[in-house]
């Protein structure tokens, strides 16, 4: 029987097709919330350790859905007969029917969204989208619903916010590309990222390119052997943690990834972006990035996806000032502390403890 009172349940899921989104953000709240003496668990499909492993060594205990019959509050509850303090639902599969289901166990329900797109049942609706409107869930979450939108919010683990001023501080002044970051997290669909790191490579003979896959490691040797081609340029890191992430996009002069939740993480640290819509539900967020000029947005990954990229990067590199605007850009749109804000708004809403 494991702990029911103080307690936090997630539900979301990870794999290779969906990337690791959802369970990353999730697992940034729960670190805060462990560190405020919280239990929490996960709850979600077999692939979720597979697609996100440090999961394994976070402070949380992973209940994995053998069948998805086993998705239901009744089963699920079992561990819990006298209840949570809090349910999180960040799932794009799951409405106000299942949270309202939730309803006889979960003091206070969180969604989190990013698609505004279906009713919920919930006490705090969290969209971290850059951007987002009270009116766009005006008519999808009941009245007491306390909306929590914008990247003020958005849910990132401590290492970003605590590099923030360090990684600030180096690209004040204008310089050249030395050091490129290729990263499209746990879904690098179409091979996107052999494609990207041909083109930097051809495009400038002197720069260092740290590649970071996810941990199943689709293309492996194909970036190994590339890497081989330029001896002493690329670096290739695998399924690495937050605060490696941290550290290589505080060093990286230009970062090139998807438009998920890495673009929080990028605007935290002021990372100039060229960045790729790979999902649909990045969409809007790529779009406002590249608005505001936070990013240089190449659109979806498609045909002319190479021959794209080699071109903005070589006008950045012509054009180095720009860096330096980007990065003013992006550093205005996050600052690092939304887990830190939503923890509180659970807390007061189960009553402070």
């Amino acid at each position: 029987m494991l702990p029911s009172q103080n307690t936090v349940v997630f539900r979301a899921d990870a794999s290779a097709q969906i990337g690791g989104g959802h369970v990353v953000r999730c697992l940034a709240l729960a670190h805060v919330l462990h560190a405020r003496g919280w239990h929490c668990a996960f709850v979600g499909i077999k692939d979720v350790v597979q697609t996100v492993p440090q999961i394994l060594s976070a402070p949380v205990i992973f209940i994995e859905l053998a069948d998805p019959q086993d998705d239901t509050p009744e089963q699920l509850c079992k561990h819990w007969p006298e209840g949570i303090s809090c349910l999180v639902v960040d799932h794009y599969g799951r409405d106000h029917s299942y949270e309202s289901a939730w309803r006889p166990w979960a003091n206070v329900i969180l969604a989190i969204d990013d698609l505004a797109n279906r009713q919920h049942d919930c006490d705090l609706l969290l969209d971290q989208t850059y951007g987002r409107q009270t009116e766009d869930y005006s008519s999808l979450v009941p009245q007491h619903c306390q909306l929590l939108l914008g990247t003020d919010y958005a849910l990132l683990r401590e290492p970003f916010a605590r590099l923030r001023a360090r990684s600030l501080q180096r690209r004040r002044v204008t310089s050249q590309i030395q050091r490129v970051l290729i990263s499209f997290g746990a879904a690098d669909t179409g091979d996107i990222t052999t494609i990207a790191l041909a083109s930097i490579l051809a495009g400038d003979v002197s720069v260092a390119v740290d590649v970071v896959v996810g941990a199943q490691g689709e293309n492996l040797d194909k970036f190994r052997q590339i890497a081989l081609s330029h001896p002493g340029r690329v670096t290739i890191h695998r399924a690495i943690d937050a605060e490696q992430m941290a550290e290589l996009m505080c060093d990286a002069d230009l970062a090139v990834g998807a438009c998920g939740t890495s673009s929080w993480e990028r605007c935290v640290l002021g990372v100039p972006t060229l960045g790729i819509v790979t999902a649909d539900n990045q969409r809007m967020v790529a779009q406002r990035l590249a608005q505001c000029g936070a990013m240089v947005l190449l659109n979806d990954f498609n045909a002319e996806f190479a021959a794209l990229l080699t071109h903005e990067y070589g006008q950045l590199r012509n054009y180095p000032a720009r860096l330096v605007e980007m990065s003013r850009s992006a550093a205005q749109i996050c600052f690092g502390n939304g887990a830190v804000l939503v923890a509180r708004k659970i807390q007061l809403g189960c009553g402070g403890f």
